[in-house]
């Protein structure tokens, strides 16, 4: 089998460490490190949840780049309910049906990691989902941002803003129900409109008081988009209510007891994040994107990425984007056809990746003419075709395609993973003694 693999020099992570390394600057944000929970919640960058675009193969190929945690696409609590467990034998992908269509899918090797991101309005039926997920997930995040009309309407995503009780009402049932990491995402509240007389920058952020609610709820992380509800992704991100909010909760946690479980709560930057490398203060110099600029500028130590994924999942990598004609979607298209990736979500994954976001971005004629032939392409044969698959390698890919071949694609993840497991086994074995 022909894959593509790179030198583990490029890793983002050096071979004695399972995660991706912190940053050594001080951050407002920073929680205790004697947090209860065990997912790195406050390190590095982590893959945001997003409809379609983080399935299966977007996650793993994430987790090789060096994501931290991954979350994947928001799914409704009445969806999830009532589907049917299975799993591939040969390959181990784990899929969620009901009515002869799959809900979710997941895989045993991105469970460590992986976060189910959940849509729901309901405390009780958001407690039934969680039971049917929480054996194959790391932990669960409750959406509390979305803006789209499907969430609203339903009164789940950002209309939960709107009703804090009902928001914290879900999030406790959560963590009374299990004993997995809850988290929520949600997003700034508007400012006060008073044209007369503009809010001092000094003044208390009016999300400020919900950020406190939802922190003593008993979750172990909250990521903030840091834009409103009615702001649109072209909008910039609002970077520096959220250092101002962070200040803010930095004088509450001096002031709050050491035994307050929220005062070792993350809190994590979502919106306008590009990717970076944070690896040392010595690489500060070479590095690329803005994974330092963000920190500084809203007080955290971990970020959440949306649309620079879409564009490129290479984003998570320490080193730079590496091309996605000669070498991203070859791979996800490998990893696609191997776990039997419905063709329908791969193309609208790779339409949605910016052929441009490339250390070697194509010529105008030869990004049209690529994104012509993937539109057309219909089957896995055709769109393989365009980026150096051929038909052998994809048919065998379908026919032959099992574990130890997926596993072969994520290279740098697996052996993340091996420390990961070695340190959890090592954990277990000091509680036993």
């Amino acid at each position: 089998m022909t894959t593509t693999t790179r030198s583990r020099s490029a890793s983002p992570s050096t071979p004695s460490s399972d995660e991706p390394p912190r940053s050594k600057r001080p951050r407002l944000a920073s929680p205790s490190s004697s947090s209860a929970s065990s997912l790195p919640y406050d390190v590095g960058m982590h893959l945001a949840p997003m409809v379609r675009i983080g399935t299966l193969p977007t996650r793993l190929l994430s987790l090789e780049y060096g994501a931290s945690l991954v979350w994947g696409p928001e799914i409704v609590d009445k969806a999830l309910i009532g589907s049917t467990r299975s799993v591939d034998p040969k390959t181990g992908v784990v899929s969620f049906m009901k009515n002869n269509r799959s809900i979710f899918e997941c895989h045993p090797i991105e469970k460590e990691r992986l976060i189910f991101q959940l849509g729901s309005a309901d405390p009780e039926l958001a407690v039934k989902a969680l039971k049917v997920i929480e054996n194959d997930v790391a932990g669960v995040g409750l959406n509390c941002g979305c803006p789209k009309s499907f969430s609203l309407s339903g009164g789940m995503g950002a209309a939960l803003l709107k009703d804090p009780e009902r928001l914290c009402n879900i999030l406790k049932a959560l963590v009374s129900s299990t004993s997995l990491p809850i988290d929520a995402k949600i997003r700034l509240l508007p400012l006060p409109e008073t044209p007369s007389s503009p809010p001092s920058p000094y003044s208390e952020d009016p999300t400020l008081p919900l950020i406190r609610q939802t922190l003593s709820t008993g979750i172990k992380c909250l990521t903030v988009h840091c834009r409103t509800q009615t702001m649109r992704s072209s909008e910039p991100a609002l970077h520096s209510r959220l250092l101002s909010i962070n200040k803010s909760l930095s004088l509450l946690r001096e002031k709050a007891s050491p035994e307050e479980e929220w005062t070792k709560i993350p809190v994590v930057c979502n919106g306008d994040v590009t990717g970076g490398n944070g690896s040392t203060e010595e690489q500060e110099k070479d590095t690329w994107g803005n994974f330092r600029e963000v920190c500084r500028e809203t007080g955290v130590r971990s970020v959440m990425i949306a649309r620079a994924a879409e564009s490129n999942p290479s984003c998570f990598n320490s080193k730079g984007l590496e091309d996605p004609i000669k070498v991203v979607i070859p791979r996800l298209l490998r990893i696609a056809i191997l776990t039997k990736n419905h063709y329908s979500n791969t193309k609208y994954v790779l339409n949605a990746l910016n052929l441009h976001h490339s250390p070697t971005p194509p010529g105008k004629e030869l990004n049209r003419d690529l994104k012509l032939r993937m539109n057309k392409a219909k089957t896995y044969l055709e769109m393989g075709e365009i980026f150096g698959i051929g038909k052998e390698e994809v048919e065998r890919l379908e026919k032959e395609g099992d574990r130890a071949m997926l596993e072969e694609m994520v290279p740098r993840w697996m052996e993340r993973l091996k420390g990961i497991q070695g340190k959890e086994e090592e954990k277990e074995e000091v509680e036993k003694k």
